[in-house]
């Protein structure tokens, strides 16, 4: 087995060298169009297993260090999804120099033939392999029929008119627009993360909130969101009011700040796992005269998000 491949799901399918139809790919945010990709997957697999071979770090981490695309979501969710999309096994292979530097040849030779029993393979319109990215359906189509595996070219999908990819996703979410990135990713994007202590102004003004220190790469535009708060100890949903920014109003030293008033909570959650679900967009961040016009404002909000919620 190739040096640095982890399987999840039903890892005989790659251990015990199972008949298998592969597709592969970055697949972040597992999407509309990457769940189009495995329903052509297994429409292909003619009930054979279902694979896929997927990559961490991400290529842009290793090849362009300094300016790596920032990701939706880590490894773990990923699988998780891909898994819940009803693949058979996942493959995270890791990406190093030494197998970026793997030609187009020695990619499919060296690596998908002798780690894997292909019998069909389906290639992302998009997906490029190999060395300086030389690797095309072409390519991998010219190889297969040597190699016996049906090779099929996959179809770009689009919501709304709109080519579904992951860098689209990270646009909407930066501009705030959560329901088109709900849309295309095929559920509300979510931030998740610890609760910590804040500077209690919220509770002064009347409105407590939950701060979230979180990890995740692709944040919101500054503004005010309704959300769904998932909290990991409990099995209930709440609703609440999200404000991301760096709180003009009330704040001196303007630090980036994700926090929530969580609508009829009132408890202890400090060091809790906690998860946003952004369902609204609001309205967008600004600057008040003073403390009881903000007041007001918030006021405003938690109503608006008990509109939107029906509650």
């Amino acid at each position: 087995m190739s040096l640095g491949l982890k399987l999840y799901g039903d890892q005989d399918v790659v251990l015990n060298r199972l008949p298998v139809a592969v597709t592969l790919g970055n697949f972040d945010g597992v999407h509309f169009g990457h769940k189009k990709v495995i329903e052509e997957l297994k429409a292909l697999a003619g009930g054979a297993k279902t694979l896929v071979i997927t990559f961490f770090p991400h290529p842009t981490r290793i090849l362009c260090p300094t300016s790596p695309k920032p990701l939706l979501y880590g490894i773990d969710e990923r699988v998780r999804l891909l898994l819940e999309a009803g693949v058979d096994c996942v493959a995270v292979q890791e990406f190093s120099r030494d197998f970026s530097s793997l030609s187009a040849d020695e990619f499919c030779s060296q690596y998908l033939s002798k780690n894997f029993n292909i019998q069909s393979i389906l290639l992302g319109f998009n997906f490029l392999y190999g060395r300086d990215r030389l690797g095309n359906f072409e390519h991998l189509k010219k190889y297969s029929e040597a190699a016996g595996w049906v090779c099929k070219l996959g179809n770009a999908h689009t919501v709304n008119d709109d080519l579904v990819s992951s860098s689209l996703i990270r646009a909407f979410i930066s501009n705030g627009n959560v329901a088109a990135a709900a849309n295309a990713l095929t559920r509300p994007y979510a931030l998740k993360g610890t609760v910590v202590k804040g500077d209690q102004r919220g509770r002064l003004l009347g409105f407590p909130t939950a701060n979230l220190r979180t990890d995740a790469e692709v944040l919101p535009s500054a503004g005010v969101y309704a959300c769904r708060v998932l909290l990991s100890k409990q099995k209930k949903d709440y609703f609440g009011v999200m404000n991301c920014g760096f709180r003009p109003t009330i704040a001196n030293d303007l630090r980036w700040q994700i926090e929530t008033h969580i609508l009829d909570f009132n408890e202890d959650i400090y060091g809790e796992e906690i998860e946003f679900v952004l369902e609204k967009f609001l309205r967008g961040e600004k600057k008040f005269a003073g403390l009881e016009e903000l007041k007001a404002q918030i006021a405003d909000d938690v109503n608006s998000a008990r509109c939107y919620f029906k509650i």
